[in-house]
């Protein structure tokens, strides 16, 4: 295992090549589904606390899941203070986030609460929880938090790594938060407004530049808001951090395939807004369901492990491409990952919803990249891939390793099996370590331009900077800037070298039909996923309508667990832009090419998260 991890053949998740066995490793695993309790604190809690452990969430929104949430039932007047010998106080004071009561706020008699908001994780949680709570105590409160032992901006983060915020963004996130409840008194939560409230969390866990926040936001087709939500991100500027999805069953299916229904209706609405936004995504509900013991409620952030409430993923990959030359190899990787994963769900889990789950399905994803590699090194196209009875066995080989190695190792541990063993996630940066195409999909251009974005104060900035390259301020999130790369696909090169014309079986996603890309996830999801395969279809605008890709999808939605379809130029900054070969000629004199991962950047710490 270690000589494949080594050689990048086998790589488990980001999380696990950074804290695996270290104690204390809380931060272990990428995804968690953050559910609904009885009150608002039990989800805000969770998602909260795992967004800034780095983690990604998914919650499902849909009315049957937050009905029994209470109505704002009191209003909060908050107030937030600062010693003044505190680094950051004249900045918080130009930026007018300090407020004090005065004599009067305490005549009206309301309840007075006062926090001093600790320097940590679980003090950030607390304030917030606090404050939430006092909305649903039926009596109008004023609460005081002092935030003057929250470290200031710039100072190190020694276990997550990076440099603090400092007070300003959970001051920020507090206030618009008790604007929206306050503003919602005598009201039911509904799932725009928690969608907000949730968006606020995520921006203000990113708003330091140490970690990214992904969401999954999901709501049923049958709810009556449902436009509303396919409309929601309409508006580049509200909820950006998250992604969506409708979810969708066998009912829907079937009433979607005929005319005049209302499915049929909001299944055009879904793939319009697709085909403009490159959202919503579609998830199926009803496949989702088969196999497991409890309800799956949401997939992760990347649509790749549906998950039941507080659930987390545990994630590991095999580059299939590294065995294209040695097949009767790649049984045992996938049997060691499938160990590893196993293992892995021993790690330390402080939620005690969580770590009911976990053990009760220790459920593991033993995912594959590098699929188009594994095919164009055997002389294959990627867009005939499904047709390759062959390669189906291999896969049916591929997931029968893992489900063996999985359960035996289990029944060694005297642990419940898994209750699913296999996927396909995207991972975007494990197969960029060995320079291969991500996940099971096809390459997305051989000439392009990626967008990796750093925090304004990171000293690489510098360095890239001298090299010329095109640098600007994010539009989405505050302190950071988008450092834009020109790009070759080094797949082109590799398949050269083995004496294939790479110019004939080398196949960019634009050169691969609708019909084709489904058509291989499709093939993956009955093959060898028994979990979902996270699977987006980038398109050029002009190269499909919204009759074809209903009449398509419709085709296959019974037989995956859930699509998305990217138009390209639908997101301004979106991370990758496709270029022509003569655009690609025209800026390689005036800056460097990456055609892959360097193993330098991992010299000053593993940046694999």
């Amino acid at each position: 295992l270690k000589g494949l991890i080594f050689n990048f053949a086998a790589i488990p998740g980001g999380r696990h090549l950074w804290v695996s066995g270290v104690k204390g490793r809380q931060f272990l695993f990428n995804c968690h589904n953050a559910s609904w309790g009885k009150t608002l604190s039990d989800h805000v809690s969770f998602l909260f606390s795992e967004l800034m452990k780095g983690g990604g969430v998914g919650t499902n929104y849909s009315n049957r899941r937050i009905g029994h949430l209470p109505k704002v039932s009191s209003s909060v007047n908050l107030f937030v203070e600062c010693e003044r010998g505190h680094k950051d106080y004249n900045d918080l004071c130009r930026q007018k986030l300090l407020s004090r009561p005065e004599a009067e706020d305490f005549i009206n008699g309301r309840p007075y609460y006062h926090l001093k908001v600790g320097d940590s994780r679980e003090g950030w949680v607390e304030a917030l929880c606090l404050m939430c709570d006092l909305h649903f105590k039926g009596e109008d409160a004023l609460l005081v938090l002092d935030v003057s032992n929250v470290r200031p901006k710039g100072a190190p983060i020694k276990t997550f790594g990076g440099t603090a915020s400092g007070p300003w963004a959970l001051i920020k996130l507090l206030r618009k938060v008790n604007e929206l409840l306050n503003s919602n008194e005598g009201l039911k939560l509904n799932s725009l407004l928690l969608m907000e409230i949730d968006h606020e969390i995520s921006s203000c866990v990113v708003a330091g530049n140490v970690r990214r926040s992904a969401r999954m936001s999901m709501k049923s087709y049958q709810d009556h808001d449902i436009e509303d939500f396919i409309n929601c991100k309409r508006s580049q500027e509200k909820h950006w951090t998250t992604n969506i999805s409708v979810e969708i069953d066998d009912h829907f299916m079937t009433l979607a395939a005929k005319d005049c229904t209302r499915e049929r209706e909001l299944l055009y609405k879904v793939v319009s807004s697709m085909l403009t936004n490159g959202e919503p995504g579609l998830w199926n509900y009803s496949l989702a369901q088969i196999g497991e013991r409890e309800e799956v409620e949401v997939t992760n952030p990347c649509g790749e492990i549906s998950l039941c409430p507080f659930e987390n993923c545990n994630l590991g990959h095999i580059n299939l491409s590294a065995f294209a030359l040695h097949k009767h190899l790649a049984p045992l990787a996938f049997s060691l990952m499938a160990r590893f994963l196993v293992r892995a769900t021993f790690a330390d889990i402080y939620d005690e919803r969580q770590r009911a789950i976990v053990d009760k399905n220790r459920r593991i994803g033993v995912g594959i990249f590098g699929l188009q590699g594994y095919l164009c090194k055997q002389g294959l196209k990627f867009s005939s891939a499904y047709k390759n009875d062959s390669l189906r066995q291999e896969l049916r080989l591929f997931k029968k390793s893992v489900e063996t190695a999985a359960g035996n190792y289990a029944d060694e541990l005297g642990i419940p099996r898994p209750i699913k063993n296999t996927t396909a996630a995207p991972t975007g940066t494990i197969a960029k370590l060995p320079g291969e195409s991500e996940g099971v999909q096809n390459i997305y251009s051989l000439f392009f331009k990626r967008r990796v974005r750093y925090a304004d104060n990171d000293p690489k900035l510098e360095s890239l900077i001298s090299k010329g390259l095109k640098i600007v301020d994010d539009i989405y999130s505050a302190n950071t800037k988008v450092v834009e790369f020109i790009c070759k696909d080094p797949l082109f090169d590799k398949v050269n070298v083995l004496g294939y014309n790479a110019a004939e079986i080398v196949e960019g996603q634009d050169q691969v039909s609708l019909f084709d890309q489904l058509s291989v996830q499709k093939m993956i999801q009955q093959e060898y996923a028994d979990n979902s395969v996270s699977f987006t279809i980038n398109v050029r605008t002009a190269t499909i309508s919204v009759d074809e890709t209903v009449k398509t999808i419709l085709e296959f939605l019974p037989h995956i667990k859930g699509t998305t379809i990217m138009v390209d130029g639908s997101r301004a900054l979106s991370p990758l832009e496709r270029l022509s070969y003569e655009e690609y000629l025209k800026v390689i004199n005036t800056t460097d090419v990456v055609t892959g991962s360097s193993i330098k950047d991992c010299e000053n710490g593993c940046p694999i998260r």
